[in-house]
């Protein structure tokens, strides 16, 4: 029990609930509103005991304002008229699961956006469960008498501690933030780990009645993950959420400009510990969806292209890893009976080691020709499957082997690579072009490993190799193993296919990861800059972007790049040529886009801007 103070009492009281009256003492009412679970009690006119878990809504008065005797105890002092002794009755509001983050300062666009004058009732515990049941991952205190709530924080920075120490009016004994300062506490709530591939947060963009993403997907229980994996099903670039309920799909953003992240803070109703955008506002993300070049599958508004560059070293190139289908065909005639236990093994480590491949194609050929062959994404299937196969027929030395890798590679997905185990040349070698035509049509690296001295030279598996850029090994125990290895290495990510070795004496090299340059070509899908903010005049004396990256032959995506190595939020591109970067714009104000029509010196079809205006774009 501790004595805080004598407060002002109203009809509508401060402390709500009244423990008992009569004969009282301080004793009996700190018993009474014990027992009853309350933090506080007062005793008021020498006989009244009230009990509460706030108190002060009235203010404090001086201590001579509370000397009515205790009728209980005559030596002591009970309040007096409409006038509480207040004291604390050691029991203590629990704030369980809550972590101080510190001292920031805060504005009239509000860090923590919703505010709740709590007044009187102002405590940690009272605002950790306003702002609990409310769903948010923080919750702020400050000047004493508000709580504040929200999932991020921070947007203005942190200050001294020293600046957080107003007097809770919850419990004087407690600090309450400070003017425009909050004490900020988690409440116990963690955001869902959003981990998916390709998402991005690209900021939040002002949208209007003709829609900057045009495809309303979802409406209703929204929530980031949810909007992702909508819009990538349907092939788009970018989605939004808006207004905690809507999601919206496109492959452009930005034709309205890029605001505050502060104006899209609605919590998503399908999971309040985040936010969804805002009134007429997207929170907008990538979705990673960059789809393999082809007529078919490329967005509205892009082209089918390839881009090639150079790549050193044995590892995947970056956006390589993930491939289709791994494709393994296997002779099971007679003449592979001595070896066939070796293969089954070399593939299960293949497959044990898997990190890229999406799905399994396994087919078996003998002879006579009859097509045995299955997809499946379980590693145990093909494992059945391999362990099912009987080696027996044949004798002779050519065999059916394009049959198989043309079953095979129907069943396959695009950018797959397709393994032929074999001792033979192909019976069937009338078919090596339309097998070589599949191939390069499907994007299926052709990898042929023959077993001993692969009788009959196989020259129609060097055709499907060349063509499809991989290889023919033709082993022996000296450098099966390595081979094997190189597979095992590049099945889980840390070998490219395409670095492969040629022959044999570069296998040891290779697998020290020493590999030789190599020119990898790309599909991809090229599309306008999808982050257009405008054009702005650009005055000499207050330019937007004091930082020039590069002149002459200029596109969009050079400059994109450009100010993205140098690590600028922005980009500007001026007169056609001149492209500079920087994290601020609009200085000198806006201007007509008919101001910035000069058309890129590095491709005519975009505009770069005007002789003192710059397009503007945000670095994607």
């Amino acid at each position: 029990m501790s004595h805080i103070g004598c407060f002002v009492d109203g009809r509508r009281r401060d402390l709500p609930t009244l423990g008992g009256k009569g004969s009282m003492t301080v004793g009996r009412c700190y018993g009474l509103c014990k027992k009853k679970g309350f933090r506080f009690f007062g005793v008021q006119i020498g006989k009244q005991c009230w009990c509460g878990n706030h108190y002060g809504r009235y203010g404090r008065r001086d201590k001579r304002e509370c000397r009515y005797q205790c009728r209980g105890d005559k030596t002591t002092y009970c309040g007096g008229s409409w006038r509480n002794d207040v004291y604390a009755t050691g029991l203590e509001e629990h704030a369980s699961g809550v972590t101080l983050l510190g001292c920031f300062r805060d504005n009239s666009k509000r860090d923590l956006p919703l505010v709740h004058g709590a007044g009187h009732r102002t405590t940690k515990a009272y605002c950790l469960k306003y702002c609990k049941s409310r769903g948010y991952r923080y919750f702020g205190l400050q000047a004493g008498s508000a709580c504040t709530c929200g999932n991020k924080y921070g947007s203005f920075g942190r200050v001294n501690a020293k600046q957080c120490r107003t007097r809770c009016r919850g419990d004087k004994r407690r600090t309450c933030g400070g003017s425009w300062r909050n004490s900020v506490y988690s409440t116990g709530i963690g955001s869902k780990p959003v981990r998916l591939p390709g998402l991005k947060h690209l900021g939040c963009y002002l949208d209007k009645s003709s829609r900057d993403l045009r495809k309303l997907v979802l409406s209703g229980s929204v929530t980031v993950p949810k909007c992702y994996k909508a819009c990538k099903a349907r092939k788009y670039r970018f989605f939004g959420v808006q207004n905690g309920y809507q999601c919206w799909c496109g492959n452009h953003y930005g034709r309205y400009r890029i605001r505050s992240n502060l104006e899209c803070r609605v919590q998503c109703r399908g999971d309040k510990s985040t936010y969804c955008g805002g009134a007429w506002r997207n929170n907008v993300f990538t979705t990673g969806y960059n789809p393999k070049a082809s007529v078919k599958t490329c967005p509205s508004g892009s082209k089918a292209t390839t881009v090639k560059r150079l790549v050193c070293g044995c590892a995947p190139a970056s956006g390589s890893q993930r491939l289709g289908s791994l494709v393994i065909v296997v002779d099971t005639t007679g003449s592979m009976s001595s070896v066939y236990k070796s293969v089954r093994r070399s593939i299960s480590r293949i497959l044990s080691s898997n990190r890229r491949f999406q799905n399994f194609v396994v087919s078996s050929y003998g002879d006579p020709y009859k097509r045995h062959v299955i997809r499946t994404k379980s590693i145990s299937r093909v494992q059945r499957f391999l362990n099912g196969l009987k080696i027996r027929g044949g004798g002779d030395c050519p065999e059916y082997s394009m049959s198989a890798v043309i079953d095979a590679a129907k069943l396959a997905d695009k950018d797959s690579v397709l393994l032929l185990f074999t001792d033979a040349s192909a019976k069937d070698r009338s078919l090596t072009s339309s097998a070589a035509k599949l191939l390069k049509s499907k994007r299926i690296r052709f990898i042929a490993i023959g077993s001993g001295r692969l009788c009959g030279r196989g020259a129609e598996y060097d055709v499907l190799a060349k063509n499809t850029g991989g290889l023919v090994a033709k082993l022996n125990r000296r450098v099966s193993d390595k081979v094997m290895k190189l597979i095992e290495l590049a099945a889980k990510g840390k070998m490219s296919f395409s670095a492969f070795p040629k022959n044999t004496r570069d296998l040891a090299n290779a697998l020290r990861g020493k590999c030789p340059c190599r020119t990898v070509t790309r599909h991809i899908c090229a599309m306008p800059h999808s982050a257009s903010l405008g054009c702005f005049l650009d005055d000499p004396k207050y330019p937007d972007f004091s930082v020039v990256a590069g002149r002459g032959k200029m596109t969009v995506w050079k400059c994109n790049n450009l100010c993205k190595a140098k690590k600028f939020s922005y980009f500007g591109l001026k007169n056609g040529s001149k492209c500079s970067c920087g994290d601020n714009y609009g200085n000198s104000g806006g201007a007509k886009e008919s101001k910035c029509n000069k058309r890129c010196s590095g491709n005519s079809k975009d505009k770069c801007g005007g002789t003192a205006t710059n397009s503007v774009y945000k670095v994607d």
